[in-house]
């Protein structure tokens, strides 16, 4: 059984993964609204993924992965991004990002992230 967070802070980034990961009987899920409720989240209750939004309200995705993983650098991450595979690796660098997730991933992604996550766990 995996423990995943959900970080977003509208229901549309997600709106296509989440009733996926809902319906799957690996995942237990979480989900947070702003960056700094994440962070408190992850924190108190660990978990297997944190899946996040591009953009939160109160951060950027970037912004709060870099924080959490100043927190915890073992926990995986797989971030929403628009950036191309270049501008994303330079942003990213030294994060250990599992995967990026295109603008709303579908359920196609879900496979994929627990595959990966499999290998790793």
């Amino acid at each position: 059984m995996y423990n995943l967070l959900l970080v977003d802070s509208e229901a549309e980034p997600f709106a296509k993964l989440e009733p996926a990961i809902r319906l799957d009987n690996r995942v237990v899920l979480a989900t947070a609204t702003s960056g700094n409720d994440a962070l408190r989240m992850a924190l108190e209750k660990p978990c297997d993924l944190v899946l996040v939004d591009e953009m939160l309200v109160d951060m950027t995705g970037l912004e709060f992965v870099a924080k959490l993983v100043s927190r915890d650098p073992t926990i995986n991450c797989a971030l929403i991004s628009s950036l191309d595979d270049g501008e994303f690796h330079q942003a990213s660098e030294g994060l250990g990002i599992l995967a990026t997730l295109p603008p709303y991933p579908d359920v196609d992604q879900l496979d994929v992230l627990l595959d990966k996550l499999n290998a790793i766990l």
